[in-house]
């Protein structure tokens, strides 16, 4: 992939804020311009503060996400953020280990925050991830990757670290685990492959790579093994996270990454596409009520 074309992997970005929301709707159904009319400033707030943060610290932008759905924005979309009220686990799921490396939470506390003061009660941590998401892509991939945002979500009442680890793809999984991961959330492989991306960007947790500190010289560059060994950064298109090298284990995915490779803007527009579908996941059925948190950190029952 070009530089456009890894940087917009970054959307799953502030996405990977993952504790913040509820990746999904309420009953009634998304739509774009959502806030359009008396609330017409949520989007533009939510731009500013992103785009003000990436000036400073582009690495913010990849913050996550997520995932690398293993990609670090997707990866916090792809579930609910709970936080079970009953449970007594003092731990969420944002410390969790797969989204240790989701650095981006205070970026979304100054949107929330912002939002309150003028909004109150009205826009969803979960709306302000998917918004966060669409302009850290906008502005890393410089305006190449821009798209609508249905939005109109609720969030969820419960959180819990075993949560995401149970639920988000490893970093270090193989392909079938992967992609029965992503299947199970109505994926394919071409998304799969499309959002596999969003490590290419920022830093990645030293558990995520650290079996490729040992990996033979014929799966990663020398220099930049040793590299890992001696710092803990991720570098565009290097393979740093397993996951990147497994997806070259799978004849369609590798062919797909090639494709990719040869036609950015085709990703470009896939990754799109993909990116709005992550925004439209549901929470699981029986994960409880539905809410508009006065904190992304924490449910208003808790």
């Amino acid at each position: 992939m070009g530089l456009n074309a890894a940087l917009p992997v970054l959307v799953a970005t502030l996405l990977a804020v993952a504790t913040l929301s509820a990746a999904g709707g309420g009953k009634q159904p998304l739509k774009v311009g959502y806030y359009n009319g008396k609330h017409g400033g949520v989007e533009p707030i939510v731009r500013d503060e992103v785009y003000k943060t990436l000036n400073v610290d582009r690495s913010k932008g990849a913050a996550s996400s997520a995932s690398s759905s293993t990609t670090a924005g997707s990866r916090v979309v792809m579930h609910p953020c709970s936080w079970n009220p009953s449970s007594k686990n003092p731990y969420p799921e944002k410390v969790a280990g797969s989204n240790i490396g989701l650095r981006a939470f205070d970026v979304i506390d100054k949107i929330k925050a912002r939002l309150e003061a003028v909004y109150p009660g009205v826009v969803s941590c979960a709306d302000i991830l998917a918004f966060a998401a669409r302009d850290a892509t906008r502005y890393l991939s410089d305006g190449h990757i821009d798209y609508a945002v249905p939005s109109g979500r609720l969030d969820s009442v419960v959180s819990r670290a075993k949560d995401a680890d149970d639920t988000l793809p490893s970093s270090t999984g193989s392909f079938p685990d992967l992609k029965k991961n992503f299947g199970n959330k109505g994926f394919d492989v071409e998304e799969l492959v499309v959002l596999s991306g969003a490590h290419s960007i920022g830093v990645a947790h030293y558990p995520s790579f650290k079996d490729r500190l040992a990996a033979p010289q014929s799966e990663i560059d020398a220099k930049y093994q040793t590299a890992l060994r001696n710092a803990a950064k991720n570098k565009s298109r290097t393979g740093a996270l397993q996951v990147r090298r497994v997806l070259r284990t799978d004849a369609f995915a590798l062919s797909k990454l090639k494709e990719y490779r040869d036609k950015p803007k085709e990703w470009d527009s896939d990754f799109a596409d993909a990116m709005v579908k992550l925004g439209k996941l549901l929470p699981a059925e029986g994960e409880g009520l539905l809410e508009i948190r006065k904190k992304c950190s924490a449910v208003n029952t808790y």
